[in-house]
């Protein structure tokens, strides 16, 4: 995020004005994930059938995340990607809960199996992702997201408080529908974007498992995606958070623990 935004995103805010911000690096903080984290649990976590859903523009977290921790989520997992979404999920309610009622049907009715198995690839400089998905029943459809030539790496809908326009970041996601080029086999390649400039990319495929009390136009469909590729990758615009704020900025644990922090 620092080295993306040149801070801390404003949503924030609050964290950083109670100095907790600098203890990210810390033993301590080490510790109370040991607790917190669900990572931590990787038995308990393998036998629990996961969706995890994020907003491509959310101001809380960076939309490329899952990165850093999806191949050690154990079990069953499913990502969904919402593209041109805020943290609030505003404006695509009705399409979350129903993917997720499909999942839960899924679930409920002890037919986890009929859930995908997949996988994607991401190309060394980003700009190729491959989707591979082994359930290729219920398919009922593929497409690409994707956002070219911005100017910042960061698709933030909302980039402050103020009530100006300023706060307002355009950074949307356009489409295309996909064909296979082989069964559950989805590819796509978009142009490296100019010396300064970012894109972002991803591959969503949809489900319908016919599950009858969802028959009717209000039936949703089960939204999978691979994680969001922002190209080109391992480039960002701003040197990594400096010393004095990300290890343990505002002399925060030091002032409280003396020099065991």
């Amino acid at each position: 995020m620092w080295q993306s935004y040149g801070n801390w995103s404003f949503a924030l805010k609050d964290y950083v004005d109670m100095d907790l911000m600098g203890w990210l690096n810390l033993p301590r903080f080490t510790e109370m994930l040991d607790i917190i984290d669900p990572l931590s649990y990787p038995e308990a976590l393998a036998k629990i059938p996961k969706y995890v859903i994020n907003a491509c523009g959310d101001e809380f977290f960076m939309p490329d995340a899952a990165q850093y921790y999806w191949d050690s989520l154990s079990g069953g997992k499913y990502l969904y990607m919402v593209p041109n979404a805020e943290h609030s999920l505003a404006g695509h309610v009705l399409d979350i809960l129903g993917s997720a009622e499909q999942f839960l049907l899924a679930v409920f009715y002890n037919q986890v199996d009929i859930l995908p198995e997949y996988s994607w690839e991401i190309s060394e400089q980003g700009n190729t992702v491959t989707l591979t998905t082994l359930q290729t029943n219920y398919i009922t459809g593929a497409r690409v997201y994707y956002s070219q030539n911005n100017t910042a790496r960061d698709w933030r809908l909302i980039t402050c408080t103020d009530a100006s326009p300023s706060c307002v970041n355009p950074a949307l996601f356009g489409s295309e529908e996909l064909t296979a080029v082989s069964p559950g086999v989805y590819t796509y390649t978009l142009p490296l974007p100019p010396s300064g400039m970012y894109s972002a990319m991803m591959i969503q495929v949809d489900y319908n498992f016919d599950y009858p009390v969802l028959a009717g136009s209000s039936r949703k469909p089960f939204h999978i995606t691979s994680d969001l590729s922002i190209f080109p990758r391992g480039v960002y615009p701003y040197p990594p958070c400096p010393v004095d704020v990300c290890t343990c900025g505002y002399d925060c644990a030091t002032n409280y623990y003396g020099n065991n922090a």
